[in-house]
């Protein structure tokens, strides 16, 4: 397979002086994108990528050294050579402080430009090749704890170590492979190990080594804060996975005080059932049995499964005799809706809790699977977060951020479950009222080959709840998705590369919880 051509991104606002420096690389092999400003060419590099960074230092608007900060926050791992009329010490101090790979003073010499984009790009290849070396070395080391882990604490440590190396592998699709390999892996122990103890967590929650989960993270989290005076904002990214999280903290994480805490998601990992889980603090089938009239049912209309968050929390706070905290519940579904907080925001500082709701990630995942051209822009998990990024980058979450930090409040920010891309079709038979998720169903006379699932035949021990007495509930387990022997082959052929929940993987329930408070 021939090797795919280097990218360098070159933003100078004279860059058509430049065109024989360009032309020059192009007959070197290298692909060369060039924009004549800062905020396009971070778009660019966010959107496709680069090998190397060539900025001129004084273009109008904003300057190389502001575009290199940004672009150091975002992808701190491309290099970047920076082209400069001025030989001050300052300026150079100051870009290097901000981590300047190289710099060429104008007018630039043709064998001193080759000599310094040859160089970089060395050394680049130098970093990926040691990457590679440390990689290999550690491999080994990461299957004997994924063997070992037996608390959901050594598998969250596990899972976090493959996440920092998905990263870092991006670049190299020889080890991304390898490393995929060492994931499936995982997570097929990873769902022996949940199968093992799901049960055991729901009915004995103060045992040792039972783990932080969805419906506790009101009383252990938000609760103490509140009670000691801390004004408090809980975000909740609809399916948000560590590695989104991991790839947009980045863009925030020298502004905030940053702690990261892994918590278990509930099954199914689904939405109904999470995140109503997360505003009312009781389970499933606590919510169906106590407050009937703010639970929704399987077969109702999928807008309509949350309708109540609001009210669950509300009533949360009734409970636990809080009633002189004063709380408020937003939904962010566009960026209109988001702007429309923002602009508002100035009226919600009185509030002791402020609850918001970001829906995008979750949308995205639906529509790439109902959507050709989206599925075919989702071809894998780099993809997938790198969408995401774009999102944080020119949606308003990261300013409703800034906003709250300034305000005063510490920002619990967290999601409901995460998603997986799955491959692996499972049959099941069952009546036509089942419900439509890929990953779980619940239903009555349901026939299945065992060894394939997670089988809850008595959902009232795992919290869960049930629409007639012989019930029960299946999970698939890793990239599984389940299909209907009728229409089989059509059926597999449309979901499978899909980003799918409601099963049991680690993406799905080893979940990010993070506090954000100011410097």
């Amino acid at each position: 397979m021939a090797q795919a051509k280097k990218r360098i991104l070159w933003a100078d606002d004279e860059i058509s002086l430049l065109r024989p420096f360009v032309i020059m690389l192009e007959k070197m092999g290298y692909e060369v994108m060039t924009h004549t400003n800062g905020p396009d060419a971070i778009e660019a590099l966010l959107a496709e990528g680069a090998d190397l960074v060539i900025l001129d230092e004084n273009m109008p608007g904003m300057n190389g050294l502001d575009v290199l900060s940004q672009m150091k926050s975002l992808v701190p791992e491309v290099p970047v050579m920076m082209m400069t009329k001025s030989e001050a010490i300052d300026t150079m101090q100051t870009a290097y402080g901000r981590q300047i790979d190289g710099y060429l003073v104008k007018p630039v010499n043709m064998v001193q430009f080759q000599a310094g984009i040859t160089g970089l790009l060395s050394r680049q290849d130098l970093v990926s090749e040691n990457v590679r070396m440390r990689y290999v070395q550690e491999y080994a080391g990461m299957m004997d704890s994924v063997s070992r882990a037996n608390t959901f604490a050594e598998w969250a440590a596990a899972y976090k170590n493959i996440v920092d190396w998905e990263l870092r592998l991006e670049a190299n699709e020889e080890m991304q492979s390898m490393h995929l390999e060492l994931k499936n892996e995982a997570n097929r122990g990873f769902a022996k190990f949940v199968c093992a103890n799901y049960q055991d967590w729901i009915a004995h929650p103060d045992r040792p080594n039972v783990p932080l989960m969805s419906h506790r993270i009101m009383s252990e989290r938000i609760k103490p804060m509140l009670k000691n005076g801390e004004r408090v904002a809980l975000v909740v990214i609809d399916n948000f996975r560590l590695d989104q999280w991991e790839t947009v903290r980045r863009l925030i994480g020298d502004e905030f005080r940053v702690s990261t805490d892994l918590y278990c998601g509930i099954l199914p990992s689904a939405t109904q059932y999470a995140r109503n889980s997360i505003f009312s603090g009781l389970l499933p089938a606590d919510i169906k049995k106590y407050l009937p009239n703010y639970w929704v049912d399987d077969d109702a209309n999928e807008d309509s499964l949350n309708q109540y968050e609001r009210e669950l929390l509300a009533n949360y706070f009734e409970r636990q005799r809080m009633t002189d905290i004063k709380t408020a519940y937003y939904k962010v579904g566009n960026n209109e809706s988001g702007e429309n907080i923002i602009k508002k925001f100035g009226g919600y500082t009185h509030n002791n809790l402020n609850a918001l709701v970001y829906n995008f990630v979750d949308m995205l995942s639906h529509s790439a699977t109902e959507s050709r051209t989206l599925k075919d822009l989702l071809p894998d998990d780099a993809a997938y977060r790198s969408l995401t990024r774009s999102w944080f980058v020119h949606g308003n979450l990261r300013q409703m951020l800034f906003l709250l930090r300034d305000k005063g409040y510490t920002t619990i920010l967290t999601t409901d479950h995460g998603t997986i891309r799955v491959s692996q079709p499972v049959d099941v038979k069952g009546p036509r009222e089942l419900n439509s998720n890929l990953r779980f169903k619940t239903g009555k006379s349901m026939t299945y080959k065992p060894n394939e699932v997670f089988a809850i035949e008595r959902p009232a021990e795992v919290g869960l709840p049930t629409s007639a007495l012989s019930s029960s509930y299946i999970f698939t387990k890793g990239n599984q998705f389940f299909v209907y022997p009728n229409n089989r082959n059509e059926f597999v052929r449309y979901y499978t590369d899909t980003f799918q929940h409601g099963g049991i993987s680690m993406e799905e329930l080893i979940l990010p919880i993070v506090t954000l408070r100011s410097k």
